[in-house]
C-alpha cells in the first residue's frame, strides 16, 4: 500500500478557485511510517493552533491513528511553494457501511478522531493560513470516494463554516446539523464548561444558594464523616481504577446496546483511559463506601491547555446514593482549582446537574455532508475492505444466502469501478517500506 499520495496540478487550481489566491498542495497519508514522520511539524502546529486542544495532540492522535490500522488517514497540507511546510493537518476516517433499506454497501467518511470517540475533532492549523488551507482540505475530501461524511463536535464553528463554503458548487449538498439525545430532550453539541474560580470557595460563591447548600450539606454528612471518601487513579493502581469505572459503566449502561456494540465501546473507552495515563493526563477518581465503589469518572488532564475533560462515569446501579456524582464532581472541580487548572469541562450535553454546577454553554459544531451520486467510484473507497468482507460473512453465518450473494456482486462491482475513478491526479511519495 502506497504511504501517501498528493493531489497534484489540476488539484492546485482547484484550491486556488476557493477564495485564496495561494495554491496549496495537499498529501494523503495512510501508512505508519509517513505518519510517524509528521510528528514534529505536528507539534509545531499544535503549538501555534490557540483554537485546539488535548484531542488533536499528537500523543491523542497517534494513538488513535496506529489503533485503527487501514481506517485513519491525515491529510496534510502544505503552503505554496516547493519544500514549504505543512499549514494544515486533517486526520480523516473511513468505513464502508451496510444499508439494510437500500441493501448496500455505502461509503462513510468522518473526522478522524471519532473512532476513538475523541470528544472533539476538526482542524490543526496555522491561524495564518486558515482561509487557504481549510478550502484546500475541503476540495482534498471531495476527492476522495464517499456517500455521507460528517465532522461532529468541531469547536470554532467558523472552520467548519468555511469548509462549507468552499465546497464545490454541484455534487454535494453540505449543512449544519443538530445532535439530540435522550428522545430531545439534550442537546449533545451543547458543552457546559466552568471557568475555574481562584479558590473552591469562590466556585460555590458563584453557584446558586440552594445548589452551593446541597454541595456543603451533603459534603459534610457523607466526605467529612468518613462515610465515603475518594480514591485517584496513580501508577500503581491505574489499572485497576480503569476496569472498575468500566465495569460500572457497563453495569450502567450496556442494557441499553446491543452486546457487540456494548463490547466494542468498552474497548474503546479502555484504550481511550489507558492512553490518557501513558500521557500522564489520566484523572480517574472513585467514591467508595467502605469497599464498595458507588461513582467513577474518567477525566482527561490537558496540562497544556489548562483543561480538564469529564468524559465517562459509571455508577452503581444497586446502591441509592443520591448527589454521589455531584460530590464527585465537585471533588475533581477542587482538585482541578488547586493545580492551577482554568477550565472543567462537563462534555457534551446540557443535562441541568451540569448547569446548576456552573457550567456555561459552549456549542460544538456538526457538519454533515452527501454527495450527489450514486456511481460506485465516487462513493465507496477501496481502500480498506474489512468491512464489506465482515459483512458478508455476517450474512453467511446467519445463513441468509441471499444477502450474501448481493453484497459479494456489490464489493466484485466495487473493486472493479475503482479501477475506472477519475478525479484529481495522484502520484506515489514512496516509502521504503511500503
Amino acid at each position: 500500500m502506497a504511504a501517501s499520495v498528493a493531489l497534484h496540478e489540476d488539484f492546485h487550481s482547484r484550491s486556488a478557485e476557493s477564495g485564496d489566491a495561494a495554491a496549496y498542495s495537499v498529501e494523503l497519508i495512510d501508512s505508519k511510517d509517513p505518519f510517524l514522520s509528521l510528528k514534529r511539524s505536528w507539534e509545531s502546529l499544535y503549538a501555534g493552533d490557540p483554537e485546539t486542544g488535548f484531542f488533536m495532540s499528537w500523543g491523542w492522535i497517534s494513538s488513535v491513528f496506529l489503533r485503527f490500522p487501514g481506517r485513519l488517514r491525515i491529510l496534510a497540507v502544505r503552503g505554496s511553494g516547493r519544500g514549504s511546510d505543512y499549514v494544515a493537518f486533517f486526520p480523516v476516517a473511513s468505513r464502508i457501511r451496510w444499508s439494510a433499506s437500500k441493501q448496500e454497501f455505502q461509503g462513510v467518511l468522518e473526522a478522524g478522531g471519532r473512532p476513538g470517540l475523541s470528544e472533539q475533532t476538526g482542524f490543526l492549523c496555522d491561524p495564518a493560513h486558515e482561509q487557504g488551507a481549510i478550502a484546500a482540505t475541503a476540495a482534498a475530501v471531495c476527492a476522495l470516494p464517499w456517500t455521507r461524511f460528517s465532522m461532529r463536535y468541531e469547536p470554532t464553528g467558523r472552520r467548519s463554516e468555511i469548509f462549507l463554503d468552499s465546497l464545490p458548487e454541484t455534487g454535494f449538498r453540505g449543512q449544519f446539523g443538530e445532535w439530540l439525545i435522550n428522545d430531545g430532550t439534550v442537546d449533545n453539541l451543547a458543552n457546559p464548561q466552568v471557568k475555574l474560580a481562584a479558590s473552591f470557595d469562590d466556585y460555590l460563591a458563584g453557584l446558586s444558594s440552594s445548589t452551593r447548600q446541597k454541595v456543603r450539606r451533603f459534603t459534610r454528612r457523607h466526605m467529612e464523616s468518613g462515610l465515603w471518601h475518594v480514591s485517584q487513579a496513580s501508577g500503581s493502581n491505574a489499572e485497576r481504577h480503569i476496569e472498575i469505572l468500566l465495569e460500572l459503566w457497563n453495569k450502567q449502561w450496556g442494557a441499553q446496546r446491543r452486546s457487540s456494540q456494548a463490547r466494542k465501546t468498552v474497548s474503546i473507552y479502555r484504550h481511550m483511559l489507558r492512553t490518557a495515563h501513558q500521557m500522564g493526563a489520566l484523572h480517574l477518581p472513585i467514591l467508595w463506601q467502605d469497599d464498595t465503589p458507588l461513582v467513577a469518572h474518567g477525566c482527561i488532564r490537558d496540562l497544556d491547555r489548562s483543561h480538564v475533560y469529564f468524559v465517562l462515569s459509571g455508577r452503581n446501579m444497586q446502591l441509592e446514593h443520591h448527589n454521589s456524582g455531584m460530590l464527585l464532581h465537585c471533588d475533581s472541580i477542587r482538585r482541578a482549582i488547586d493545580e492551577g487548572m482554568s477550565i472543567y469541562d462537563f462534555g457534551h450535553g446540557d443535562e441541568s446537574y451540569k448547569l446548576s454546577l456552573g457550567g456555561i454553554c459552549q456549542r460544538l459544531h456538526y457538519v454533515t455532508i452527501n454527495r450527489l451520486s450514486d456511481d460506485l467510484a465516487q462513493t465507496v473507497d477501496t481502500f480498506n475492505m474489512t468491512d464489506p468482507a465482515r459483512k458478508i460473512r455476517h450474512f453467511i453465518d446467519k445463513q441468509d444466502l441471499q444477502l450474501a450473494r448481493r453484497a459479494c456482486n456489490q464489493m466484485l462491482e466495487i473493486l472493479e469501478a475503482s479501477q475506472t475513478r477519475t478525479g484529481p491526479a495522484l502520484a506515489t511519495i514512496n516509502d521504503p517500506e511500503a
